[in-house]
């Protein structure tokens, strides 16, 4: 029979396996437990686990875009303001990134907000990436879109898959929308699942219009 010889050195070995085999609990909710990839975080009072490098206080700004429209031009809204909804309640403050996820009925959805120049029309919902981007999905990404609180849903986005896709892509979700100064939807996760995208002027979702 052979023994191992418990030294510093193993111990020390050991230890650090061990705390990074482990999920992290939260420091003030011991019984919520993230992987590697998350940390704890409150939405709406609830103690869940949101991706390291998303922020739940500090958006981004939404990209400046012209007041009015000038016949003949065309344009887009990118980082439109982004609200957590989690399990059917919305929370008050704003997200950096398009964050969704779904776990049996737990489910974090988000509103999405758009301000469009005055005089914008034919209006289309999509989404895009760029060469440089942070996105993963783990299970299924797709979702199913909403606009104004409606019940029956206009669109849907498939995430699923495309984070292995290089280069830069976009996505049509909802063409040919009556374009309104403020424009407000709702974006629900469909099957277990967890989408991941930081936004930047290439990165999330975006509203494209004519003048």
């Amino acid at each position: 029979m052979h023994f191992i010889t418990a030294t510093p050195l193993l111990l020390a070995a050991f230890a650090l396996h061990s705390a990074s085999a482990l999920p992290a609990p939260s420091s003030n909710d011991p019984q919520v437990f993230c992987v590697a990839t998350h940390r704890p975080c409150k939405i709406n009072n609830k103690t869940t686990c949101c991706p390291i490098n998303s922020s739940t206080n500090t958006p981004k700004s939404n990209h400046s875009e012209p007041k009015t429209c000038q016949p003949g031009q065309s344009g887009k809204v990118t980082m439109p303001k982004l609200i957590p909804i989690v399990d059917g309640n919305q929370d008050p403050d704003p997200i950096s990134d398009i964050f969704m996820t779904k776990d049996g009925e737990s489910t974090v959805a988000q509103q999405i907000t758009f301000t469009l120049p005055e005089g914008a029309k034919g209006c289309a919902l999509g989404w895009e990436v760029g060469n440089e981007r942070e996105f993963t999905v783990e299970g299924n990404g797709y979702t199913k879109i909403f606009q104004d609180n409606a019940s029956e849903s206009i669109g849907g986005a498939d995430f699923t898959n495309w984070p292995q896709v290089g280069g830069p892509h976009s996505h049509d979700v909802v063409s040919d929308l009556e374009c309104e100064r403020t424009m407000v939807f709702e974006a629900h996760l469909q099957e277990d699942g967890e989408v991941r995208l930081v936004q930047t002027k290439e990165n999330g979702w975006v509203m494209e219009y004519t003048c």
